[in-house]
């Protein structure tokens, strides 16, 4: 439920999650465009993210990451053989701006590492035989690594993306968005206090 509420309070995760469902649509609508998804990927097929299931999210995340080349490969194949306008410029727009996008990359290595630590604590409080004393030890685990993962595991995760970038010949840096410069006349000071203002 953490995890869920953390997810749909930030623009970027609903943003990066609401792409990897948009990527399962793109092939499941048809099973011809199915055919295409299978033609280029040789291991784990894409999953459709549930609200309630949030296992369901590892699992697409993990087809995504796995196989992040071979999908954008599909996305072009279908954007180009495809007769539907709409589904070509969505296919080229997931290929061209979020799987070629190292933000994304980062996003996706980012929420494999959490979801897959949550998942594995998350099954041993499911079992049958789960104990309270163990069930404790696992949540102290987890929090733990989140500890650990706040101070190194962000460069971590910057280190495995830039090298996938490098492996798709993806530029491995941050789009910044262009400054608005306000016009300045020629009796105002320089330094002046409302510029510095956020």
């Amino acid at each position: 439920l953490i995890l869920c509420n953390m997810a749909n309070c930030s623009h970027k995760a609903k943003s990066f999650f609401g792409a990897c469902q948009c990527i399962y649509l793109a092939f499941s609508n048809s099973t011809k465009r199915w055919h295409v998804l299978l033609d280029h990927i040789k291991g784990l097929t894409l999953k459709s993210l549930s609200n309630t299931r949030w296992e369901s999210h590892i699992e697409s995340i993990k087809a995504i990451k796995s196989q992040l080349s071979e999908i954008r490969e599909a996305l072009f194949k279908l954007a180009e053989i495809t007769e539907d306008a709409k589904l070509s410029r969505d296919a080229e727009t997931l290929a061209t701006c979020e799987l070629s996008s190292f933000e994304f990359i980062l996003s996706l290595i980012i929420w494999h590492d959490v979801l897959n630590k949550i998942n594995v604590v998350s099954k041993k409080l499911q079992s049958n035989d789960m104990r309270l004393d163990i069930a404790v030890k696992q949540l102290e685990g987890l929090v733990s690594f989140f500890e650990k993962y706040r101070e190194n595991g962000f460069n971590l995760a910057i280190e495995e993306a830039k090298q996938i970038a490098i492996d798709m010949e993806i530029e491995s840096t941050f789009h910044t968005k262009r400054q608005i410069r306000r016009k300045k006349h020629f009796d105002e000071p320089f330094d002046n206090d409302r510029e510095q203002l956020s």
